[in-house]
């Protein structure tokens, strides 16, 4: 049975229409939701190292990879005399921590990157230190892995050519004094980054030392070992950037009098000597936020383009939750929003993930309460937080089915609280104002090869000064790769 347009309390939904056209919520459907529930299981990945800010990548031959925070600015000081602080200090070598898994996340392996001789690179292959914080992955055509990685003052990028088992350092200082990078890559050896300047920059700047201010995005076409000078993204914030190896363009969601894609189209083909030729196109011009990391977006093989976010403000039609979009033209024109969360409780940090055209997976956490300001730093010290997954798999409405926009199906995920009391959502000025800040800025989720979702998560619950990282998997349910297809628990 349809539903008709979401009531207030559960958000505005609509058609994809350019956004200059307003639908009207008494004209909209929203197709039926899946009707079977996802289920998960949860376990640590690891016990003796820290697990902040966690991040997933597929692979194209199948290898799940996860990436966390090293826990140097994720200290909680409050909790330090913990006996399970030690988690903080043990294994410590001042970079991020990288695992592989061959089985969709059912087991996972350490990455070790101690120094190693080689003959290019010498003792710095693998060099310890090279980032203790924000890992990313992002693997091209060829199925070469890059990761990057800060220290505050340096972005170190690694390449696999081996899916992530072993790593060899390209560039201790790709990038100096940012923040919050993203990475995509394209064709054998082209990676893009974009990051936050906070006055050192790019090694390429034409003045030395005087730096990047802003956002900015860069182009490497030697594997991360080189980069150009950085041009500003136009946008404000950090925010996750994609590739369609259809056709080479960079995407790149932004806050900008609203919520906004940025289009390199032509950024294959251009060698970032000079400006590149970027386009802007309005996803949703009602868009609020106070996490310090960006919406996230996702594309599928066709090229067709997911967007998720949260909202902390908002009106009667577009209340505080979580909310998705979708395009099916290079980001010209988007599904009105969708509120994802059934509410009343706090929602924020989703992050999206897509199996088959139109199969979509969105994973947040949720406190069980209302906080009344719409901001984390206020959750009172009791209340819990879970974690939420939905699925859809009707992303841009059915015709067959007439209705319009996505109806998704929501489940907690986690099975038992990941964190109690305050999340810090302005970074690392909360250890200043005694604001837990051991889950860092957001957590992922990814479509493992088998189908199912598979989250990253950091975990409080186990005492401590940091979060250990926890792996949350899907075992039953609908197939993302597969529709129709239910996963059955092993």
């Amino acid at each position: 049975m349809r539903m008709r347009a979401l009531l207030a309390a559960i958000g505005v939904v609509g058609a994809m229409v350019p956004m200059a056209v307003q639908a009207t919520a008494d004209t909209i459907v929203a197709c039926e939701a899946p009707t079977v529930d996802m289920e998960f299981e949860q376990d640590y990945i690891d016990e003796t190292r820290a697990g902040g800010e966690p991040i997933l990548e597929t692979l194209q031959d199948g290898t799940l990879l996860w990436g966390s925070h090293a826990g140097t600015t994720h200290f909680y000081s409050p909790t330090v005399a913990d006996q399970t602080s030690a988690a903080f200090v043990q294994n410590y070598e001042g970079q991020t921590y990288q695992y592989w898994s061959d089985d969709d996340g059912a087991t996972w392996h350490f990455s070790p990157r101690n120094a190693i001789q080689s003959a290019e690179q010498g003792s710095l292959a693998g060099v310890n230190n090279s980032g203790f914080s924000d890992p990313v992955f992002a693997e091209d055509m060829a199925g070469n892995v890059f990761i990057s990685e800060i220290n505050l003052a340096n972005i170190a990028v690694s390449k696999s050519t081996d899916s992530g088992r072993t790593w060899t350092l390209q560039n201790f200082f790709g990038l100096t004094v940012s923040d919050r990078q993203w990475m995509a890559a394209d064709e054998e050896d082209v990676v893009y980054m974009t990051a936050n300047g906070f006055g050192g920059g790019s090694l390429g700047n034409t003045v030395p030392g005087a730096g990047n201010l802003g956002n900015y995005i860069y182009k490497s076409s030697d594997g991360g070992v080189t980069w150009s000078r950085g041009h500003s993204t136009g946008g404000s914030s950090s925010s996750d950037i994609k590739v369609d190896w259809n056709t080479g363009a960079v995407y790149q969601p932004q806050q900008s009098n609203g919520l906004r894609l940025a289009v390199w189209p032509n950024a294959r083909a251009e060698d970032f000597s000079s400006t590149p030729t970027v386009e802007y196109h309005t996803i949703f011009d009602g868009y609020r936020q106070q996490s310090s990391i960006g919406p996230t977006i996702e594309l599928d093989d066709a090229g067709n383009i997911y967007a998720t976010w949260d909202q902390d403000s908002g009106n009667d039609d577009y209340p505080p939750g979580i909310y998705f979009a979708a395009s099916q033209d290079g980001g010209k024109n988007w599904t009105e929003p969708v509120r994802v969360d059934e509410g009343p409780e706090h929602s924020f940090w989703p992050w999206l993930e897509v199996g088959a055209e139109g199969a979509v997976g969105i994973a947040w956490l949720e406190n069980e309460n209302i906080i009344a300001s719409e901001n984390a730093e206020d959750a009172t010290a009791d209340s819990a937080w879970h974690v939420m997954a939905a699925q859809t798999f009707d992303a841009f409405g059915n015709d067959d089915a007439d209705c319009d926009v996505a109806g998704f199906n929501v489940v907690q995920a986690s099975t038992a609280p990941v964190h109690h009391g305050t999340v810090c959502t302005g970074g690392t000025v909360c250890q200043a104002r005694a604001v837990d800040r051991r889950l860092g800025d957001y957590f992922g989720n990814e479509i493992a090869s088998g189908g199912g979702m598979v989250i990253a998560v950091s975990d409080t619950q186990q005492g401590g000064s940091v979060a250990l990282p926890l792996g949350i998997r899907q075992v039953a349910g609908p197939s993302f790769t597969e529709p129709g297809v239910i996963l059955v628990r092993d």
